[in-house]
């Protein structure tokens, strides 16, 4: 089965990116879609006070907000997915987990939510593009 791993921030871009993989999934049931979303790491100091639980629900409640568009784009088409939260720095958590799974694409927005990027496509985007051992699909 091929496997792709969509990779979203909450921006339009990744919506964008959301729609173009429900358009490839239509029928096509050999397809098995994995989403992720990677929150940045907090500084540890600003652990200093919180237990694991708290930062976990922080995590969740911060990718939960950020994603609520492409998880009920996926929901209204209802298109199947399995939904990955990881911590640390986007691309090369987007690269690990594609390389964990077997992932045969990796699909995401040209430009996300940072402020910091090229003029041509996002950081997160270019290091995932030079990374990736798989076919990376970039969406405008």
């Amino acid at each position: 089965m091929e496997k792709i791993l969509l990779a979203v921030d909450g921006s339009e871009h990744a919506l964008r990116a959301a729609q173009y993989v429900a358009r490839l999934l239509r029928g096509a049931p050999q397809r098995a879609l994995h989403v992720v979303h990677v929150e940045e790491e907090v500084p540890m100091r600003s652990h200093a006070f919180l237990s694991q639980d708290e930062i976990k629900k922080m995590y969740e409640t911060e990718s939960t907000q950020r994603c609520d568009k492409v998880m009920q784009f996926l929901k209204q088409e209802q298109i199947p997915h399995e939904w990955h939260l990881l911590v640390g720095h986007p691309a090369e958590r987007v690269v690990e987990l594609a390389k964990t799974l077997g992932a045969d694409t990796i699909v995401l927005g040209s430009r996300g939510m940072g402020t910091v990027g090229s003029l041509v496509l996002g950081s997160v985007a270019m290091k995932v593009v030079h990374d990736a051992a798989v076919p990376v699909t970039i969406v405008k």
